[in-house]
């Protein structure tokens, strides 16, 4: 820990989170009082209403944030003055010195223009003075009262009850001004103003923390403080930071936006006020999400999806036709988009800074260097916009269809500055394993908005019914968002809750995570979960999981080992084909899943054994599958599941269906198809029967009728292998029936159009 911030006490997280209701209430009532006073569009039109300048707004807007820079100075006294109690101390004497500004009237009826000029700069100078102290002492107080757990989700509430504060008062208050306001409003909202301010700083003395911090000498503050743009990856923050500030200034709704919107778009007060407050009222419904997102995802991926939203903007206001009657609905439009990204913005860069680039033994010396740097940047800005409007006044030129104007530099300016500020930040270090492609991608890919319900629903918990209707939402919404759930599912207490996972993932669009989280779960042979993460493995079809099935037939559970076998042939595994023909003629238990996956991989090699045990086997499904196996090794396999499936129905339908079936094939395999088709009709009537022998009989004239060439090898086989079966009389006859039945039928294709697997 730095030498001197040894001292600090912190308070318990439970005094932490006990507080921050209460931090909560004092910004929102921040929120009120500076979108009142100095920040908002009603500031603006009143030192408009003034007859001020734009040159002289600039300079009146950015007097207070350039006194920032005594930051640097301040942060060694305040540290050991205690960050609490100079937050309080200055920032009541900040609103005691505003309430000045009541008395503007009275300076402008008495002395004139010049002299209510000078006499809001003083006001608003010695104001800056006491913010710059005040806001030194809150930023590394709040990074110690707000756990980093919860510092999105905080940053997010207090944006979203902060941006509603202020969307509420600048509609309440361009309502009270209306279309042609007068200074006695003007005053009497500043009055309001002061009042919530104080209040707002008396719930602050509730929060804990801030104590003060022994220093021994002046001097060592100071050379720390310098020493931390040694911090490459700060001062890179520091950089881009001051590009946006750079590029957002110009367009911000609480800046220059309001005087765009008057000059440009001929906008009344109250329709100014109306559209500042639908943009910022737009971020109530996403602030929460943005704060959600970077305590899940990162801070960076939603810092740069944000800033490049925001990009947008002076692109969008530099392309309006201001003369077109829909500007103002149209600049409603964009605003709203920008007002959702906004907060998302402001949430994540503060997260990013307080989480991944601020020490906590050190926050002293960093919050006063970029409390300097930003507030260096803050006051310079609105004068630089202010002079740049100043010179390009009575600029007038069409460039095509787009009007240049007044205010093109700036918009174009600002264009530039922020993309620069992207190109500067994206070479930040990542702070999640999650990069903006993949962020931006979870909100296309499956049902984004069923995944939201879906982990909103898992997160209230509820009784193992209820978590898994919510595990099967997540699992049906297919989107990479309900990744961390699932794999929390997953080690759920409930075992039917956890299969439900394992189903869901199944049904998803899994992603590493959860691929490595399955094949844990085989690795490990959970005795309620190992067989169905198996078998999901296969559906999902991710090659990595192939090592782990193979160790898997070794296993001492049968269950567990057929169901390794099956996947691995959904994955394709040929090289695991000589391990399933040995366990096909050894393991007695999984042999079906055997023949089922040496089945799938076409393995020639068992298409006899297969045959050979079907006759051994009592059940009629496990016979109908294995038959199935053979007829996947010769293929076209679905003719053999509707023929099967037509012979368990009724004579009619088999026969309509193995006519059909064979209509086009018969003359491809006979020179007598007419003979051919009256054979095979005797063959369904004996089955009926069970006649086995007039069955073999019939089979016996129909392959005499076929020439050795006309059908394939592998079709030949299974004819050879099913015939002595019938004269036995042995279980699955009708299984054995259909199978012949199907090698007569896609033994007629061509051996090019199947690709077989033959071991050598």
């Amino acid at each position: 820990m730095y030498e001197g911030e040894k001292n600090i006490i912190e308070p318990t997280n439970a005094q932490k989170a006990h507080a921050l209701p209460w931090a909560l209430t004092a910004q929102t009532g921040g929120s009120i009082y500076v979108n009142l006073t100095m920040a908002g569009p009603v500031f603006l039109l009143f030192l408009n209403h003034l007859g001020f300048g734009k040159s002289q707004i600039g300079i009146i807007l950015g007097i207070i944030p350039f006194l920032g820079v005594l930051s640097l100075f301040l942060s060694s006294i305040e540290s050991r003055f205690g960050y609490k109690r100079s937050y309080l101390a200055m920032s009541g004497l900040g609103v005691l010195v505003m309430s000045s500004f009541i008395a503007t009237l009275w300076v402008l009826n008495r002395y004139g223009t010049g002299a209510a000029l000078f006499f809001i700069i003083t006001v608003i100078t010695a104001f800056a003075f006491f913010r710059s102290a005040a806001i030194c002492g809150l930023t590394p107080w709040m990074q110690e009262f707000v756990p980093d757990n919860v510092r999105g989700k905080f940053s997010a509430v207090s944006n979203m009850t902060g941006v509603l504060a202020s969307s509420v008062t600048v509609a309440i208050a361009g309502a009270f001004l209306g279309a042609k306001a007068s200074l006695s409003q003007f005053v009497t909202l500043f009055t309001i103003a002061f009042v919530i301010g104080f209040v707002g700083v008396l719930f602050y003395s509730l929060v804990p923390g801030g104590r003060a911090v022994l220093k021994t000498e002046k001097q060592v503050d100071k050379v720390a403080a310098l020493e931390t743009l040694k911090d490459r990856d700060f001062t890179r923050f520091l950089i881009g930071a001051a590009f946006v500030t750079l590029g957002w200034v110009p367009v911000a709704p609480g800046g220059f936006l309001a005087l765009y919107l008057h000059d440009v778009i001929q906008l009344d007060p109250a329709r100014i006020t109306l559209c500042a407050s639908i943009i910022m009222g737009a971020g109530i419904f996403t602030s929460f999400f943005w704060g959600w997102a970077a305590d899940r995802y990162g801070s960076k991926p939603i810092m740069l999806i944000c800033l490049g939203i925001m990009w947008l903007f002076p692109l969008a206001l530099c392309l309006l036709p201001p003369s077109s009657g829909h500007a103002f609905y149209i600049i409603i439009g964009v605003g709203i988009i920008i007002g959702l990204v906004m907060p998302g913005w402001g949430i994540s860069s503060s997260r990013y800074l307080f989480v991944n680039l601020i020490p906590s033994d050190r926050r002293g010396q960093y919050t006063a260097v970029q409390l300097t740097f930003e507030g260096f940047l803050g006051g310079v800005t609105p004068l630089l916009v202010g002079v740049t409007l100043s010179h390009s006044e009575g600029l007038s030129a069409m460039f095509g269809w787009i009007e240049i104007g007044q205010y093109t530099p700036i918009l174009v300016v600002s264009f530039v500055m922020l993309a620069i500020a992207m190109v500067i930040l994206n070479g930040l270090p990542s702070d999640s394993n999650v990069s903006v492609a993949q962020f931006a991608g979870m909100f296309v890919a499956g049902r984004p908005l069923t995944a939201m319900y879906g982990m909103y629903s898992f997160s209230r918990g509820g009784d193992e019914q209820k978590r898994m209707l919510a595990i099967n939402r997540l699992g049906r919404a297919k989107s990479p968002l309900a990744t961390n759930e699932l794999l929390s599912s997953l080690d759920d207490p409930s075992p039917n809750v956890r299969i439900q996972a394992i189903l869901a993932i199944a049904s998803a669009r899994p992603n590493e995570k959860l691929v490595d989280a399955l094949i844990e779960i085989v690795r490990e042979q959970r005795l309620d979960m190992c067989m169905a993460a198996a078998w999901t493995l296969g559906l999902i079809g991710d090659a990595r999981a192939i090592p782990i099935l193979r160790e898997s037939l070794q296993s001492k559970r049968p269950l567990l080992r057929g169901r390794a076998a099956i996947s691995l042939a959904r994955l394709n595994d040929i090289d695991s084909i000589p391990i399933l023909l040995e366990q096909l003629d050894k393991d007695e238990i999984a042999r079906p899943a055997y023949a089922d996956a040496l089945g799938v991989l076409k393995c020639e090699q068992a298409i006899v054994p297969i045959i050979n045990y079907m006759a051994q086997v009592e059940y009629e499904v496990t016979r109908r599958s294995m038959a199935y196996s053979v007829a996947s090794i010769i293929g076209d396999e679905n003719v053999f599941l509707l023929v099967l499936r037509h012979i368990r129905k009724n004579l009619t339908e088999a026969r309509e269906e193995v006519h059909y079936r064979f209509r086009k094939r018969v003359p491809r395999i006979s020179d007598d198809p007419k003979k051919v088709r009256e054979l095979i009709d005797q063959v369904l009537i004996a089955s009926t029967y069970q006649d086995y022998k007039s069955v073999a009989g019939f089979i016996y004239e129909i392959i005499n009728l076929i020439p050795e060439d006309h059908l394939t090898p592998q079709a030949w086989t299974v004819i050879r292998h099913t015939l002595p079966l019938y004269e036995k009389g042995v279980r699955g006859f009708r299984e054995c029936m259909v199978l012949t039945l199907h090698a007569l039928l896609a033994g007629s294709t061509s051996p090019d159009k199947i690709k077989r697997n033959v071991i050598t």
